[in-house]
């Protein structure tokens, strides 16, 4: 291609006519690309440790670009129209692709399109900017890199380069806007798996809307038609297993993984503003769309999250990534809130938009309620004071994304009872690199830092069928059959029965039947999260402050960090600590060569000795309370534990008359002073007496197993004095594993 150092050569071409409708689009992608910063542009800096990275570069994306950015970007790029501080080429033959960053180079265009049209830039209309820009895609286009892997070939370069163009192709010459042109068109294909769109589920969403620019800066209303209507397909329920939006609106990508974050959180951004760029136009989403991306975001999407971070049981391997992983979510509740929904959707968008902004009073009206997805084995738990969550595997789905690309190296125990509690949502923010990862908040596990290697597969599925919950919409209860080996093939190494019990206050957590068969120390962690001030331990009638340190006693009755109190319920061994440790994000992301971090660490923990033999174990967690307030609940907790063995764990609220029940089988339960339940089956089960009324029933199968239950009950306090039978139908596939309520 003809290298071209002077703009002033350049004929600017007079606007061509466009189908107004695309012209519109194409209008409204400019405007967003400049004022709205709803554009998730990828983030550069965790892909490689070669200097320039080593900060963000959402800085440079801001709007108008930062203006000394700006200006050290036109005074340093060189006369070939490259940057000499970008790698653009790997030093060794063979390298893998990630040890270069020549993306770089697009993303700095980008900025530096936006600050050559920003109403508020200095460069607004530069000379001298739009011949770097000139330059720059010059040398793009004669040097067309192409290897990066599949996912920026299709996607991730063309996304950006279609927005440069939208924004300046009435300054380039026609030759740059060709090649580029064509450039962006391999996101129509062919992939490496020989399809003619990318990939499924989000995936396709990005390689079809970079398609539909194509189509508006092509003038091509048919292309537009089929690119849409891809997109359209993508925002629908799968009716069996697959990629995509779930019958319980979860999210999966990459297999039956839970990917609400990651892929599903772009999902979320993207739908929304793509609903707004074709609004009134003929390519405009059809209202079921709409509504399912409503209820994605305020059925799910709005349990999962606390400030600008996901639950980090729901991002799959971008867990290795630097950066928070929900920063630009507020921005499609606002999006959201502008689509045309009932008052009362538009109310609860828009207070969740300002709540994960830190609006405490929006945060009363957005941040609230409890529910099981059962097809991803996982509970939520949103409250104005905190978010808390699990995340378990069953063998339908598998534990967590196959680390491609080198990104989460050691992700091996992030479903198997992964807990995630976040207040503010600095607890586990950029931590990971610092965690110990056999020592997961909510897990069990043999502690072997061996197990966490390659050696050991990710993904696998579950080895055992039964993992869910059942919800009422406002408290729940999630059960574990839990057994893990290294080998899948193998033996099971460890078993567990694990539940978790989530009430307005509090969250119970039992474990019980904890066999191990290996020689090896078994842990269940409590929590390992970022450490902030002074650990307070409440022993027997006295307690003691901790500055730094570790701790470990058969005697602790509670333990309070950062307004978190943790008490345990029954007799165990305690270990904990709160001390500076030094990790790196390479042990967990391939990608960097050597990013050490120093962080305070709070870790707490139950062991269970090598080779546990039915171990148990009772603790509840307490947000939002003080070391004052712990210390009262944990001399007079306000349940009792009625039952956690192998075959019923379960508690008993006093106040509400509530039963909260995991049945593994066919068993019956006595509730002292109340009466018996019998169930006839596997269920997870919330019952709440009623006087003078048939108790109110909520029921769901954990094993995904469908048909009659039939509960009964005994003795007075259920009203009566011979036995009541109660049949609950149990849902089928896809909805297999929901919840149920005795009607």
């Amino acid at each position: 291609m003809k290298n071209s150092s002077s703009v002033s050569a350049t004929k600017l071409r007079r606007k061509t006519e466009r189908d107004p409708h695309l012209a519109l689009i194409l209008k409204r992608l400019r405007h967003e690309a400049l004022y709205n910063k709803q554009e998730v542009i990828v983030d550069c800096s965790w892909y490689t440790g070669v200097g320039i990275h080593e900060n963000s570069d959402r800085h440079y994306l801001s709007q108008p670009a930062d203006p000394k950015r700006v200006s050290q970007w036109i005074s340093t790029q060189l006369a070939d129209g490259s940057w000499p501080d970008i790698p653009y080429w790997p030093q060794k033959k063979d390298s893998p692709w990630w040890v270069t960053a020549p993306q770089t180079h697009i993303c700095w265009l980008l900025a530096l399109s936006e600050a050559w049209h920003h109403r508020d830039s200095p460069h607004r209309s530069n000379a001298e900017l739009l011949q770097t820009i000139v330059r720059g895609l010059e040398f793009w286009c004669l040097h067309d890199f192409s290897t990066l892997g599949w996912w920026w070939t299709q996607i991730g370069l063309p996304r950006w380069l279609c927005r440069i163009i939208a924004l300046m192709e009435q300054s380039l010459p026609q030759a740059v806007i060709t090649k580029s042109l064509e450039i962006i068109g391999r996101a129509d294909g062919p992939t490496p798996w020989g399809k003619s769109l990318v990939g499924t589920a989000q995936n396709q969403v990005w390689a079809a809307e970079n398609v539909f620019i194509l189509a508006c800066l092509e003038n091509n209303p048919n292309r537009a038609r089929s690119a849409v209507d891809i997109i359209i397909n993508e925002i629908t329920v799968r009716p069996d297993w697959g990629e995509g939006l779930q019958a319980d609106y979860s999210f999966q990508q990459h297999g039956n993984t839970l990917y609400s974050g990651g892929y599903g959180y772009y999902f979320a951004v993207d739908i929304p503003r793509l609903a707004h760029l074709v609004h009134n136009t003929p390519y405009a989403l059809p209202q079921a769309a709409l509504n399912h991306i409503t209820r994605y975001l305020l059925d799910h999407q709005r349990l999962i999250t606390r400030s600008t971070n996901y639950a980090y049981t729901a991002v799959g391997r971008l867990i290795a990534r630097q950066g928070d992983t929900a920063w630009l979510l507020p921005n499609a509740y606002r999006a959201l809130a502008r689509l045309p929904l009932t008052t009362p959707l538009q109310t609860l968008a828009a207070n969740t938009a300002a709540a994960l902004d830190g609006d405490v009073t929006a945060a009363k009206h957005a941040f609230y309620g409890n529910s099981c997805f059962w097809r991803s084995d996982f509970m939520a738990h949103q409250h104005p004071d905190y978010h808390a969550s699990v995340k378990l595997h069953s063998d339908r789905l598998l534990n967590n994304d196959v680390p491609c690309n080198d990104e989460g190296l050691q992700s091996h125990h992030l479903s198997d009872g992964a807990f995630c509690l976040m207040r503010h949502g600095r607890e586990y923010a950029n931590l990971f690199p610092a965690w110990k990862w056999h020592r997961i908040p909510g897990t069990t596990a043999i502690q072997l830092r061996s197990r966490l290697t390659t050696a050991t597969p990710i993904p696998t599925a579950g080895r055992r069928p039964f993992a869910g919950g059942v919800s009422n919409g406002t408290t729940g209860c999630i059960g574990y059959d839990f057994a893990t080996a290294a080998d899948p093939a193998a033996a099971d190494e460890l078993e567990a029965r694990k539940a978790w019990f989530f009430l307005d206050d509090s969250i119970v957590w039992l474990g019980a039947a904890i066999n191990g068969h290996t020689n090896a120390p078994v842990i269940t962690t409590i929590n390992q999260c970022r450490g902030f001030g002074n650990v307070t331990i409440g022993l027997q009638e006295t307690s003691q402050r901790i500055r730094s340190g570790k701790f470990s006693s058969n005697k602790i009755d509670w333990v309070h960090h950062d307004r978190v109190g943790y008490v345990i319920l029954t007799p165990n061994r305690v270990e904990g600590s709160i001390e500076r440790v030094v990790g790196n994000w390479n042990t967990i992301n391939g990608q960097i060569k050597n990013r050490p971090v120093h962080e305070n660490l709070f870790y707490l923990g139950l062991p269970h000795g090598r080779q546990p033999k039915d171990a148990t174990y009772a603790c509840a967690l307490l947000p939002n309370k003080t070391p004052t307030q712990t210390a009262r609940w944990s001399a007079s907790p306000p349940l009792q534990i009625i039952a956690n063995n192998k075959e019923i764990q379960a508690i008993w609220l006093h106040r509400t008359q509530t039963l909260h029940a995991i049945f593994y089988s066919a068993a019956t339960l006595t509730i002292p002073q109340t009466g018996t339940i019998t169930v006839d089956r596997p269920c997870a089960l919330l019952l709440t007496l009623v006087t003078g009324s048939t108790p109110t029933i909520h029921a769901a199968a954990p094993d995904h197993s469908s048909g009659k239950l039939t509960i009964t009950t005994s003795g007075a306090a259920f009203g009566a004095t011979k036995l009541q039978n109660y049949t609950i139908t149990l849902p089928e596939k896809p909805y297999a594993g929901q919840t149920a309520t005795l009607s």
